[in-house]
């Protein structure tokens, strides 16, 4: 508020500029920086990333991560499925009250261990990795909520892995 006033004091109450010759002063500023054909002379151009991020409504944040690991020669698929799963994009995944024992029993059932290095059973993004392998091997789910969101994390999925390929091409690690 009291930025406004002292502006307003300045434009109009100062005794110095007025306000419309303020005003006009920034319109031929303006003008001058558009170009003869009426298009501003600074150009904008979308990075690679940027539109890879925008194409699939992704965060930076994970254009940016993906390229950093996708990067690395000799990924397997445990990796890469890492990787997917350490996306931001599953930050909000719900990891509910005493799901962190739910998901070290779960665990064990899975062909995939969980590195306790990296990852730990109250993370968003272990339960992720733990929901997709339930999907790719057929394993029983231990509650119904997890079936709410092993679909959000399929419906996530699918973007991500078109996010990843087209990285991986733009990095030229496909061949």
């Amino acid at each position: 508020m009291v930025s406004w006033i002292l502006t307003l004091w300045f434009l109009v109450g100062n005794g110095g500029m007025g306000y419309w010759d303020y005003y006009r002063g920034c319109i031929e500023l303006r003008e001058a920086q558009i170009a003869p054909g009426g298009v501003a002379s600074a150009a904008v151009e979308p990075t690679k990333l940027g539109r890879i991020a925008s194409l699939y409504y992704l965060s930076h944040r994970t254009v940016a991560q993906f390229q950093r690991t996708l990067a690395r020669e000799g990924l397997g698929f445990v990796e890469i499925m890492r990787v997917l799963c350490e996306c931001p994009e599953y930050d909000e995944l719900p990891v509910r009250h005493n799901e962190d024992k739910l998901n070290a029993e779960f665990a064990e059932h899975c062909p995939l261990e969980v590195d306790l290095a990296i990852q730990a059973y109250d993370s968003p993004h272990t339960k992720a990795f733990l929901l997709l392998q339930a999907h790719m091997w057929g394993i029983a789910l231990p509650i119904n909520d997890y079936k709410t969101d092993l679909k959000s994390v399929l419906d996530r999925s699918i973007p991500l892995i078109q996010a990843m390929v087209d990285i991986a091409a733009e990095e030229a690690a496909i061949f």
